[in-house]
């Protein structure tokens, strides 16, 4: 897959969501707000770990993306992010649906629909003991791949 052209499709995709969450009428913050973590999703995670086209990638996908966010965002306090990253996610699954067949449409929309589920492993993963830390870590990991 030629990944520089991926990430230039998700680039005029990212445009059209934007412009598609103008439209119906989100302030600025907002549509701020829902675009940097569906960027961070098609960018930084689809093609820097080559996955693939959004259209194509299910619902595991966007549980890993959840994961390393916990992971890049620490123990900090305020999990806001989380509700936001789920919903613009949701949003953006929606959105490109109405463009071209998404494979998973409503399994993504499932897995964005738990965020009392990933509040849960921010908690845990905040308790992680520090003495057995990579053994926790393991299993706290390992929880993304149960449903």
């Amino acid at each position: 897959m030629d990944w520089a052209a991926l990430e230039r499709e998700n680039e005029k995709l990212l445009e059209e969501f934007e412009e598609k969450l103008r439209e119906e009428g989100f302030s600025q913050y907002m549509v701020d707000e829902y675009i940097a973590p569906v960027e961070r999703f098609l960018q930084e995670y689809l093609v820097r770990y080559e996955i693939g086209r959004p259209e194509e990638v299910g619902p595991s996908d966007i549980d890993f993306f959840i994961g390393e966010e916990c992971i890049r965002r620490g123990r900090e306090a305020d999990t806001s992010w989380l509700g936001v990253t789920l919903e613009a996610l949701a949003r953006f699954y929606r959105f490109l649906s109405t463009k071209t067949k998404v494979a998973h449409l409503e399994a993504i929309l499932k897995v964005c629909s738990q965020e009392e589920r990933y509040l849960d492993k921010i908690r845990a993963y905040a308790e992680l003991n520090p003495e057995n830390w990579e053994d926790e870590f393991q299993q706290w990991a390992s929880d993304f791949l149960e449903k």
